[in-house]
């Protein structure tokens, strides 16, 4: 599972080396239908697709949530600035998470969550959020952000139950990003019938590989690997594990596109990897194994 966060934190990275005209919902909605389908290719192959995953009701709210989360983090970006958003987005995930199971299903997370989760959300905010120089934070879009880290939260926990019951991960996140793709694909070409962005960049040699990579690596593959560890550990602590995504991008940043971290952001990572220690180097009983 940790491994598929740092597969979503290379990502940003990706879109950033690829053509300028890619719109952000344009590049959701592509990796949502790209990467589903080869997600359903390999569980063809694999186990089968099979029937589109039970209980219909935790699937559907899965798919509607991932749906909210990509819009909620994208109106989250574009008013309060990348760093910012995507600091409130991720960071509140795994808050909500915890507080979702814990209030809809009452399941408490173990005892190492909450520290872990502390010591890694606070390291997000040092990292990404260091200040905000153009003063553009305001009350819409830290609530979008919100909306954001609620939504994933709700696929999160939505996404366990379905794979409680046994379901096989590849197929179970083939299924989901598919119906997310769907929901998401009127907003997309509205968006840019509006705003009369170009999809022409899909044509282009930069733009097949920035949406090859994203779409393979930091979709299907990415997806297929939470999946897999999202069987075996509470939604809360799933959560926390994704913060490894901004950790990564800002890794990426500075090791291809000469991004540089101040001595406090430099804090803020490594207080992210000690959150992240805690959990995945301490194998222990999970308060959600039910």
């Amino acid at each position: 599972m940790l491994s598929g966060a740092v597969l979503w934190g290379t990502a940003g990275t990706a879109l950033a080396l690829g053509p300028e005209a890619a719109e952000p919902w344009q590049v959701a909605t592509l990796r949502m239908l790209i990467g589903s389908t080869l997600l359903l290719i390999v569980a063809a192959a694999t186990v089968g697709i099979g029937a589109p995953p039970r209980p219909r009701a935790a699937a559907a709210t899965a798919a509607a949530a991932m749906a909210l989360f990509q819009v909620g983090y994208f109106a989250a970006i574009g008013r309060i600035g990348v760093a910012l958003g995507t600091a409130v987005a991720i960071g509140s995930g795994p808050v909500f998470a915890g507080a979702i199971e814990r209030l809809a299903l009452g399941v408490a997370p173990e005892r190492r969550w909450w520290p872990a989760t502390a010591l890694a959300v606070a390291g997000v905010i040092i990292l990404l959020a260091d200040d905000d120089p153009t003063g553009a934070a305001d009350a819409l879009g830290l609530g979008a952000g919100l909306l954001a880290g609620a939504s994933f939260a709700g696929f999160a926990v939505a996404s366990r139950r379905v794979l409680s019951g046994g379901a096989d991960p590849v197929s179970t996140m083939g299924w989901l990003l598919a119906t997310t793709g769907g929901l998401l694909a009127p907003v997309a070409l509205a968006l840019t019938a509006t705003s009369g962005a170009p999809w022409g960049w899909l044509t282009l040699a930069p733009g097949l590989a920035a949406i090859g990579w994203i779409a393979l690596v930091a979709t299907a593959t990415a997806y297929a690997l939470f999946g897999r560890g999202l069987a075996h550990v509470s939604a809360g602590t799933a959560a926390t594990l994704t913060l490894a995504e901004p950790l990564t991008a800002a890794g990426l940043g500075v090791g291809l596109l000469a991004e540089r971290l101040t001595a406090l952001e430099l804090i803020g990572g490594l207080a992210v990897l000690g959150g992240l220690a805690v959990l995945s180097l301490r194998p222990g009983r999970s308060g959600a194994e039910h």
